[in-house]
C-alpha cells in the first residue's frame, strides 16, 4: 500500500532562534499532516476539515485513534501554546525570559516537528481519492490567482 509522510523543510534550526516563526510552520506542517491522514485513512472530506481549527483536527485524530496516548499532551500543549503566542505574542516574551521555559519550549516545539517528520500515513489508493484529494489545491490556486488580480485586496 502507498505511503504519504510529510517532508518538512529544513527548519529546525529556527525551534531554537525563532520560535514564533516555528510555531507558524509547525502549525501549518502538523494542521497539513493531521487533515491528510484523516483524509486517506479515515475518508474524511477535504471540504469538511477546510474551517476545522488545529484543536478540532488534534481531537478528531484522538477520537479514532491516530495519536499514540504518549502524544496526547503534547499536540494538546501544543495547541494551547499555538493559539497564546498567535493571540497574545507577548507570552514567548515572557519564556524568553525565563531559562526553564525556555528549555521546555525549545522541547516541545523539537517533539512536535519530530512527531510530524516521522509520521506516515498508510492507504489504499484510487484514481477517486487522489482526485479528490487534488480539488482543494485547485480551489487555493483559483484563490491566490483572485487574490493577486485586485488592486488593493486588503
Amino acid at each position: 500500500m502507498p505511503t504519504r509522510r510529510r517532508l518538512l523543510p529544513g527548519y529546525r534550526h529556527l525551534l531554537t532562534s525563532d520560535s514564533l516563526t516555528a510555531i507558524i510552520n509547525l502549525s501549518a506542517d502538523l494542521e497539513f499532516f493531521l487533515s491528510t491522514k484523516l483524509f486517506f485513512e479515515k475518508h474524511v472530506p477535504l471540504e469538511k476539515m477546510e474551517r476545522w481549527t488545529l484543536g478540532k483536527l488534534v481531537d478528531e485524530c484522538i477520537k479514532v485513534d491516530f495519536v499514540n496516548n504518549n502524544r496526547i499532551g503534547l499536540l494538546k500543549d501544543f495547541v494551547e501554546l499555538r493559539n497564546r503566542a498567535l493571540h497574545w505574542r507577548g507570552i514567548l516574551n515572557d519564556i524568553r525570559q525565563n531559562p526553564v521555559a525556555e528549555l521546555r519550549l525549545e522541547k516541545m516545539l523539537t517533539e512536535v516537528y519530530d512527531f510530524v517528520e516521522k509520521a506516515e500515513i498508510i492507504y489504499q489508493s484510487d484514481w477517486e481519492l487522489e482526485r479528490e484529494y487534488g480539488n482543494p489545491f485547485v480551489r487555493q490556486k483559483a484563490w491566490i490567482e483572485k487574490f493577486l488580480k485586485h488592486e488593493n485586496p486588503l
